[in-house]
């Protein structure tokens, strides 16, 4: 009796591990000039993941910098949760910081957040557009100051 109800517990944990973590995915971004469209290299990316469940809690992954947008304008960041609401800061010299949320597969963008401290929890303010999505990446336009 005691056996069954040692594995019953650990079956619930292992569900509720599962439904938490969820399948982890890689997100592809491609960081454009938002007059001329053409790549940006060099854009630093910083990311962060936070999940809120109303049994466990909250918590989050990062924040942490991801490589530097490639001469294509391509960041690549691994290991994103289906679940979780993912957090990006892009910054490049002579461009308007931009802020986006991922969020059930989506891309929201925007300049201005309620966000005090660098790579703290945000949500986006003022006028939020959507980035565009093609054969799997998000196109995520910056522009000049």
């Amino acid at each position: 009796m005691g056996s069954a109800r040692h594995l019953n517990i650990l079956l619930s944990l292992a569900v509720v591990a599962a439904a938490t973590v969820g399948c982890a995915h890689t997100l592809r971004l491609r960081l454009v000039d938002a007059g001329s469209e053409q790549p940006l290299a060099g854009v630093e990316t910083s990311w962060r993941e936070d999940k809120i469940d109303l049994l466990l809690g909250a918590y989050h992954n990062g924040p942490t910098n991801l490589q530097p947008s490639t001469g294509e304008g391509i960041v690549t960041v691994g290991k994103v949760h289906p679940r979780w609401v993912g957090r990006f800061e892009f910054t490049a010299p002579g461009y308007t910081q931009l802020y986006g949320i991922y969020s059930r597969g989506g891309l929201a963008l925007g300049t201005k957040t309620n966000a005090n401290i660098r790579g703290e929890r945000f949500v986006l303010e003022g006028p939020v557009t959507t980035a565009a999505s093609s054969n799997g990446t998000f196109t995520v336009p910056m522009s000049r100051r």
